[in-house]
């Protein structure tokens, strides 16, 4: 099984950054995402998170800003599966967001978001931390 992690970026508004995946991505093109990747060598899923920040964002978190969420369980075809450890960063001071991945981000209310074309991994995890049906996944929870 793969292991990563991802990271819900909330504003003050209560809007979430989102990026949006580019057509050489190597999944889910032309979709938007949440941030976030694969574990590398020993490092945490709270380590994969922070690191992966600073690849896509270009912003340095401490562990202590990232709020754990939930694993997720997540498979396309009920083989193949990868455990996502999704995290919360609320900006509270306003970060500089630099975009190193995609081909643009923008931060979104509940209610676009409910709208917006997801990659399976995001519309899995924002249906639930929104509380919003999105698309239907096979998907187990731990």
């Amino acid at each position: 099984m793969k292991y990563g992690s991802a990271v819900i970026i909330k504003n003050k508004e209560r809007q979430l950054l989102l990026q949006h995946r580019d057509v050489n991505a190597p999944t889910d093109k032309n979709t938007w995402a949440m941030w976030g990747g694969g574990k590398e060598g020993e490092e945490t899923r709270l380590e994969t998170a922070i690191r992966e920040l600073n690849e896509e964002l270009g912003i340095v978190v401490r562990e202590n800003q990232l709020n754990f969420f939930k694993n997720f369980v997540i498979s396309r075809d009920g083989i193949n599966k990868k455990e996502v450890s999704v995290f919360e960063l609320v900006d509270e001071d306003g970060f500089t967001y630099e975009l190193h991945e995609g081909d643009g981000m923008r931060f979104f209310s509940k209610e676009e978001i409910d709208s917006l074309p997801l990659d399976f991994t995001a519309g899995i995890v924002l249906a639930e931390y929104l509380n919003i049906k999105l698309q239907s996944y096979e998907i187990n929870y731990h």
